[in-house]
C-alpha cells in the first residue's frame, strides 16, 4: 500500500470516527443527564470532522493534479 492511499484511509477514517463521536456526543446531550460539556464536544467533534473531510477533498484532488499514483 503507497503512502498517499494509507494517507487518505487514515484521514477517511478518522472523518468517520469523528463524525461518529460528535453523534454519540449530541445524543448523550440529549440524554436525562446531558451537559453543556457534551454540546461543545459534539460541536467541536463534528467541526473538526467536517475540516478533516474538507482537507481529504482537496488532498485527493492535488494527488490526482499531479499525477501521482494512489
Amino acid at each position: 500500500m503507497r503512502l498517499t492511499s494509507f494517507h487518505i484511509l487514515f484521514v477517511g477514517l478518522s472523518v468517520v470516527l469523528g463524525f461518529a463521536f460528535g453523534a454519540w456526543a449530541f445524543a448523550v446531550y440529549w440524554s436525562p443527564v446531558g451537559s453543556v460539556g457534551d454540546l461543545g464536544t459534539g460541536i467541536a467533534s463534528v467541526l473538526a470532522a467536517w475540516a478533516l473531510a474538507m482537507y481529504l477533498v482537496s488532498f485527493v484532488r492535488k494527488v490526482r493534479q499531479t499525477g501521482h499514483p494512489m
